[in-house]
């Protein structure tokens, strides 16, 4: 059954339910790890702590475990281990009590149709049936990773991007130097991450299209120029994202993508 993407705000997000609990989340494949709210994790027990790098720093947040996890009617997770934030902010102003990480999806196949190719509503599939995978021509391989990594063609160069659907577009450093033709910087902006921390980026605006599996996009913005990442040399942001339909299989390592119609 298709699951109704709600677009109300600069990322998707899609009705779902945490132990019983409904509301919205918004869907970040980016991020390793799941996050819900202090307030939908009221009443679970505290298992442990983790700690990551933000913008902020490093940050420790608890962790709880999710009995269940839903997405529309569609269980997506069960016995999950999430990590708690205060707050889960929100570009749409709605209340979101979660973000769906690429946890959620390691091991299933999954289908965000942006492009409206399966219907006229943006949705999504999960372990969608041989007839929605039909409009699927060409596979790729998803690189080895916890998170949705693939190869794009950027002009002449092949680079390895970060499907992330909880973020806008950036480019490391270290790309951007190794191959300036690709890149024309435009100096340093103030930018506002998703979690709340603020700092300056060098921007930087491509001088070519992003290729995936030969159908091209143009970003919609300006990429941020980042430190290194490990295994990464673009995050590919909503800004492309939302221009293509994408089946993605952790299950099976394997990834397909079908530019929107103009």
């Amino acid at each position: 059954m298709p699951i109704l993407l709600d677009q109300s705000g600069l990322f998707p997000q899609v009705e779902c339910s945490l132990q019983g609990i409904p509301g919205l989340c918004a869907l970040d494949l980016g991020a390793e790890n799941t996050f819900i709210s202090a307030k939908a994790a009221k009443g679970l027990k505290i298992i442990g702590e983790q700690s990551m790098q933000t913008l902020g720093g490093i940050q420790t947040y608890p962790t709880v475990e999710i009995k269940s996890l839903k997405i529309g009617s569609e269980q997506l997770a069960q016995n999950l281990k999430a990590l708690v934030q205060l707050e889960i902010p929100t570009t749409s102003g709605q209340e979101l009590i979660g973000t769906l990480g690429a946890d959620t999806i390691k091991d299933k196949t999954l289908i965000i149709d942006n492009a409206r190719i399966l219907s006229n509503s943006a949705a999504i599939y999960i372990n969608p049936t041989q007839e929605q995978l039909k409009p699927f021509k060409t596979t790729g391989k998803l690189v080895p990773a916890k998170r949705p990594i693939i190869e794009i063609k950027i002009g002449n160069k092949t680079a390895k991007a970060l499907v992330d659907t909880h973020a806008q577009s950036a480019v490391t450093g270290t790309f951007v130097k190794n191959n300036p033709e690709l890149f024309q910087l435009l100096g340093r902006q103030q930018k506002t991450d998703i979690a709340g921390f603020t700092k300056f980026y060098m921007m930087a605006q491509p001088t070519e299209q992003i290729c995936i599996q030969n159908q091209c996009s143009k970003n919609l913005w300006p990429y941020l120029v980042i430190p290194p990442q490990e295994n990464i040399d673009i995050i590919l942001g909503i800004d492309h994202i939302q221009q293509y339909t994408w089946l993605l299989s952790p299950r099976t390592a394997t990834f397909s993508a079908i530019k929107k119609k103009k």
